[in-house]
């Protein structure tokens, strides 16, 4: 998403490197040893060597530096609320990357996590690494990084509706270089508990049913997972405990995806700023919704289901006119076994429409052994590989 901020920055602290076409093949190990599939990134340009401390108001950044989901620019910092959301940034720098930042309330904290380099994190790093913020302060993200020139991940591991997180400014010890063009796959994640990573993290020595921020993992969601195994710029938006018509709010219908969707950050303000779908334009959807239709003490029906199955298809199709939809159900189980069928209705009466992009339904393998029955991290990654297989056959 392009935010557009005012540059206060001298070219001395941003400088714009020529991009050399010279490519790596890069890849990642994933936790149960699996390798993803290399994919071809731009040679980093030389370090440039002045490690002089710079602090540099987000808002005022133009060049070196993007945003990673949906995120709210406001007058003095930027809000990064959505599950999997961030800023991406090239550095020469080295020592210590600090992050000013704090909670909206600071009663629901968020943890944050940095990711160096695209190293792959386990869930052990993130219980060791991933920092929880709450009052405003410049907190580390990153200690003795070696001096060259990085590039540098911070990702929100915490969904909206447990905490809201207010950016301000970002201190390194280095100056920020210039970006390679950006023209990777595009996905947006639409999905609830599941795509939020809720219990992703539970252990043994957890209350099973704990749902909360101690066991919430963004990054290592199937969404993540497969957003990286394909080098994908990811848009998440996902609510736990919501649904396609309804969830677990009283009344059930308030918990419909249709009445945040169109929002920049809907738990941010319920009437805050509409999101510009022209801005960001993915190449595929991805929908994990149904769990909670289904799974409420009164389960949402299958002709109300359908009806806003299609309301939904027919809404991502007029933001999108060229992005194929995909439903990828079945992480918890089939909760009440008729969602597949009423999603396949509905993309055949989409084609028989005249909707020429395809959709396509992709069962995800179920995985109960997180927090509240939520899949665990290994869950999320075996599901990540199966919808990865899928996607590779799309694009």
């Amino acid at each position: 998403m392009a935010l557009a901020v005012v540059c206060a920055l001298s070219l001395s602290l941003l400088t714009g490197c020529q991009q050399t076409q010279t490519t790596e093949e890069t890849g990642s190990t994933t936790g149960d040893g699996t390798t993803t599939a290399a994919t071809t990134a731009p040679t980093k340009p030389e370090p440039l060597g002045d490690y002089t401390q710079r602090t540099l108001a987000l808002t005022e950044v133009t060049e070196g530096l993007r945003y990673d989901g949906r995120v709210t620019p406001l007058d003095d910092r930027v809000g990064i609320d959505w599950t999997y959301s961030g800023f991406t940034f090239r550095a020469d720098c080295q020592g210590d990357i600090q992050v000013t930042m704090k909670a909206v309330n600071i009663s629901n904290p968020s943890y944050v996590v940095a990711v160096l380099d695209g190293e792959t994190l386990s869930a052990q790093d993130i219980l060791d690494r991933r920092v929880k913020v709450k009052t405003k302060k410049a907190y580390t993200v990153l200690t003795d990084v070696p001096a060259g020139v990085h590039d540098i991940q911070l990702v929100k591991l915490t969904e909206a509706q447990l905490g809201l997180l207010d950016v301000y400014d970002l201190t390194i010890n280095g100056q920020l270089m210039e970006l390679p063009e950006d023209d990777r796959l595009k996905i947006e994640f639409i999905g609830d508990s599941i795509t939020s990573g809720l219990g992703n993290l539970w252990n043994s020595s957890m209350d099973r049913q704990t749902n909360g921020l101690a066991d919430q993992d963004g990054y290592h969601t199937y969404a993540a997972f497969t957003a990286r195994a394909l080098n994908a710029d990811a848009h998440v938006v996902s609510l736990s405990g919501w649904g396609v018509a309804g969830g677990w709010l009283t009344p059930p219908e308030d918990a419909a995806i249709e009445n945040a969707y169109g929002y920049r950050s809907y738990y941010r303000n319920h009437t805050s700023e509409q999101w510009d779908f022209s801005s960001w334009q993915p190449d595929i959807v991805v929908i994990n919704l149904g769990t909670n239709d289904k799974g409420i003490p009164t389960p949402v029906d299958d002709e109300t289901l359908k009806a806003k199955v299609l309301e939904l298809f027919a809404d991502i199709r007029d933001h999108y006119p060229q992005a194929q939809i995909v439903w990828a159900y079945g992480l918890m189980g089939t909760a009440g076994g008729s969602v597949e069928q009423v999603v396949r209705e509905c993309m055949e009466e989409r084609a028989a429409q005249g909707d020429a992009v395809p959709y396509t339904y992709v069962t995800l393998p179920m995985d109960q052994n997180g927090g509240g029955a939520h899949p665990n991290v290994s869950g999320q990654e075996r599901a990540g590989r199966v919808l990865t297989a899928a996607l590779k056959k799309l694009i």
